[in-house]
């Protein structure tokens, strides 16, 4: 096969011969996680930092009258079945008493811990509350309380899981102080069961800053965002505060972040209910480029220094410096030919691979603006441009709870959850579809999964590979001279011959798959595939000769295989190869090498004969 033969030949294949292999979107059917009659509404969830199957989630419920519980669920399939509780109890089958502000998070030995706002045991203001559970939410500990709270509101807890951190396995939490009128901040070193006396970490000025957030990078920085206000300049801003030593120190600004919000306080009003568009902080800890890049959206208005479009956008904010200065903002939601469309909710996570997944509430596909679904916007160049994703197959309408939560009228919670993990996203959502606020969520998938066998590797008499090797995916270019786009590599699945992989800096298009491994021929697709950002693409190389171009494999039990002995990897099988072989038979070459073709862990007269019988065929 010369390069030169094989290039013209490819471009009259497209010329003549251009489709599109069809792609789906896969987004798993919506799924209520513990279907009842308790209403479970401003819901988080988080993945195992050990196991991407694992998930929890939780939920303020309404057990007893009013909110004064707090639900935990349980996943251990990826999202496809879940378990759980609406009201967590202790070892006694006690209800643990909460009142509000429930999220939870699971730190780096497989604890699940909670935080939530209560009254304590005397009475008095809420305080800032914590069970933990050591047996996967059999049963809670009792409610511990963080020392030195005043008046406690929206509780937000995050876990430091990052091996590389010097505070490996510290979780912390912040929240807002009403009385001291401020951002406060506990640390916990051991899983939960202590807490440091709360600190202050924003500046003197007194602005209670309701609704906080919180991360933690890969180096161990935590990061805290809040809302606020300057009555000087009459601006709305995100604050920011940041530590790198483990919470003991602080800068912090009020002002880090110039916004344009509908009302004071990131505070929405629609169809009676009190909604928000509070900044939410999250940091990149994948092992992309952009690892560290701190991300905070909000929604915003149109305004001569933002890009948004109307009244209720979701905005991204990014820095790659820490905090110290900010990139242009940009547009989350992709709505561009609709305006007047209500975006708020928004939550935000970053994937292993360093995407940015950002979810929300959206009335764009309703005239009236009163019937919402969820959205999911993805990112994959570090929030500059986004692609849209329907997640509900549902409408809601959100409306007032009645008894009223918390007797505040029209108070339906403040935010919901999203997290990743195996290459999937998995938002956690409430709406009253069903008439009563419940848990929702969906199994979203992205990557690419290609099915391909080396010949030398398939067993007849099993009907799989001898063993698991390395594949090798490219996408490359579909004109001349067909650069290569983005990679990946993964194992080959022995049972499956499957390979899923993500590409991580590919742009939605239009690509040729290129596959190899340390001695199969390098393979092209027959055509050009439609790869999606945040989509599943599958390519099956085994089903038909004609999947390759040039129907480039050999028939093999019915499946059609890719040939290998192509020692060298120059495309071609010739002398070359044989030498190389031959080279290292005599040598008593083990181990993995491109020459021992079969993997069988030696250079014989076995890898020598199907690499002899494919030079004579090419």
């Amino acid at each position: 096969m010369k390069a030169k033969l094989f290039l013209v030949n490819l471009l009259l294949s497209i010329l003549l011969n251009y489709s599109f292999n069809s792609l789906i979107y896969s987004a798993e059917p919506n799924l209520r996680i513990y279907p009842g009659i308790n209403l479970q509404v401003q819901t988080s969830i988080y993945t195992h930092p050990n196991n991407p199957l694992v998930m929890v989630g939780s939920a303020i419920t309404d057990v007893y009258p009013g909110g004064y519980t707090s639900g935990a669920y349980i996943t251990t399939n990826g999202g496809l079945n879940w378990q759980g509780t609406n009201s967590i109890s202790n070892q006694f089958n006690s209800i643990i008493a909460t009142i509000g502000d429930v999220s939870i998070i699971i730190d780096k030995t497989g604890n699940y811990i909670m935080t939530y706002s209560a009254f304590p045991p005397l009475g008095g203001d809420l305080k800032v509350g914590i069970s933990y559970s050591t047996n996967n939410g059999i049963y809670w500990s009792s409610t511990g309380f963080v020392p030195g709270v005043d008046d406690a509101d929206k509780v937000l807890s995050a876990a430091d899981n990052s091996s590389s951190s010097a505070y490996y396995g510290n979780i912390y939490l912040v929240y807002s102080e009403f009385r001291k009128a401020g951002i406060y901040f506990s640390t916990s070193t051991d899983g939960g069961r202590s807490w440091d006396s709360v600190k202050r970490i924003t500046p003197a000025y007194n602005d209670a800053r309701v609704g906080s957030s919180i991360c933690v990078g890969s180096s161990g920085d935590i990061f805290v965002s809040w809302p606020f206000y300057d009555t000087l300049s009459h601006n709305s801003f995100v604050g920011i505060a940041k530590s790198s030593d483990g919470g003991t120190s602080w800068s912090s600004k009020d002002t880090a972040i110039l916004v344009n919000t509908v009302r004071l306080g990131h505070r929405l009003f629609l169809n009676g209910t009190r909604l928000n568009g509070i900044p939410t902080i999250n940091i990149d800890k994948s092992s992309s480029t952009r690892n560290g890049t701190i991300y905070v959206v909000s929604t915003e208005k149109s305004a001569f220094n933002s890009p948004a479009l109307d009244s209720f956008d979701i905005i991204v904010h990014s820095s790659t410096n820490k905090g110290i200065t900010w990139n242009t903002p940009h547009k989350v939601n992709q709505d561009v030919s609709v305006t007047n469309k209500y975006q708020f909710f928004a939550a935000i996570d970053i994937d292993k691979y360093g995407g940015l997944n950002v979810v929300y509430y959206d009335s764009r596909n309703t005239s009236t603006n009163d019937s919402f679904q969820v959205y999911l916007s993805r990112s994959v160049d570090g929030g500059t441009s986004f692609q849209d994703f329907l997640v509900s197959d549902h409408k809601f309408k959100l409306q007032v709870i009645n008894p009223t939560l918390f007797g505040i009228p029209g108070y339906i919670g403040s935010y919901i959850g999203i997290t990743s993990g195996n290459n999937t996203i998995t938002p956690l959502w409430f709406d009253n579809s069903t008439g009563i606020y419940q848990a929702w969520s969906a199994t979203i998938k992205f990557g690419t999964n290609i099915k391909t066998i080396p010949q030398a590797l398939y067993d007849i008499s099993t009907g799989m590979l001898s063993s698991k090797d390395t594949i090798e995916v490219y996408l490359r270019q579909t004109f001349f001279p067909y650069l290569r786009i983005d990679s990946a590599k993964t194992l080959l699945d022995s049972q499956s011959y499957d390979a899923n992989i993500v590409f991580p800096r590919a742009n939605s298009g239009s690509y040729y798959l290129e596959v190899r491994n340390r001695n199969m021929i390098e393979t092209w697709s027959k055509n050009p595939v439609a790869f999606s950002v945040g989509s599943v693409l599958s390519y099956d190389f085994t089903s038909s000769a004609s999947q390759a171009y040039g129907n480039n494999m050999i028939a093999i039990d019915g499946k059609w295989c890719i040939y290998s002995g192509d020692v060298n990897q120059d495309g071609t099988f010739d002398a070359s190869d044989l030498i190389n072989i031959s080279n290292d038979i005599n040598n008593w070459t083990t181990g993995y090498v491109a020459t021992d073709i079969n993997d069988d862990g030696f250079v014989d007269k076995t890898d020598m004969v199907m690499a002899y019988n494919n030079t004579q065929n090419f």
